[in-house]
Parts: structure tokens; sequence; C-alpha cells
């Protein structure tokens, strides 16, 4: 059985709560003032039917106010992800600042744990 497309569903979701910020699953060529990027970075498949996979979420701003403004937002879009679209459990490991310093920009980290599933489709 497939696993779901978590970094897909993720950045959709999360764009949907973030009220205009993009969300990407990788990070622009040219970084945009503000941004969330989305990526899968470790887990494993527990069984036919569950997976684990562990997600980190990177988010620029202009401001450290307004990247940890954006990291509220995201932790509390984390511990809402719907069951219907394949979401059984959300644990968030670690949110903190992380200063860009190539960039020199603001930055926030996130890492969270999941329990996903393939939904039936229809």
């Amino acid at each position: 059985m497939p696993r779901l497309n978590v970094m897909g569903e993720l950045r959709a979701i999360l764009e949907s709560a973030l009220d205009g910020v993009p969300v990407q699953v990788n990070l622009p060529g040219e970084r945009p003032g503000t941004v969330v990027v989305v990526r899968r970075c470790g887990g494993a498949r527990q069984d036919a039917l569950v997976d684990s996979p562990q997600v980190e979420v990177l988010m620029w701003a202009p401001t450290e106010d307004e990247a940890e403004d954006i990291a509220e937002r995201v932790g509390d879009a984390m511990s809402r992800l719907p069951f219907a679209r394949g979401f059984c459990a959300c644990e968030e490991l670690e949110m903190r600042t992380d200063y860009d310093y190539l960039a020199r920009s603001p930055r926030w980290y996130a890492l969270y744990r999941l329990k996903t599933y393939q939904p039936k489709e229809g």
C-alpha cells in the first residue's frame, strides 16, 4: 500500500492555515522574504498501513517577531491535522529560533513526528 504524500498534504494544509504565506517542499532559488519549507527528514513505515514520518518545517520572515508568529501558527495547524486526510497523530519534538547566518535572516525551525495512513478514496 502506498504511503501518504506527507509533504504534499502538509504543504496544502499549512498554506491554507497561513493566509498567503507561501509553503514549499523545496527552497526556491531566490528565497522570498517570507516562506515556509516542509521536508520529510526521517521516520519509517510502521506496518503495511501506518507510516511514522518525521517532518521538519523551516520558517523564514523579515523579522524575528514575524518568523515566531508563523512558527506559532504552524504549531497550531499541526496540532489540528485532519484524520480524514490521513493523519493519526502529531507530536512536536522541537520548536526553536534558528537564525539563518548565510541569508542573514530570522528563521524558525520545528520538528514533528507523525503517524499517517493512506485514506481510501471515495
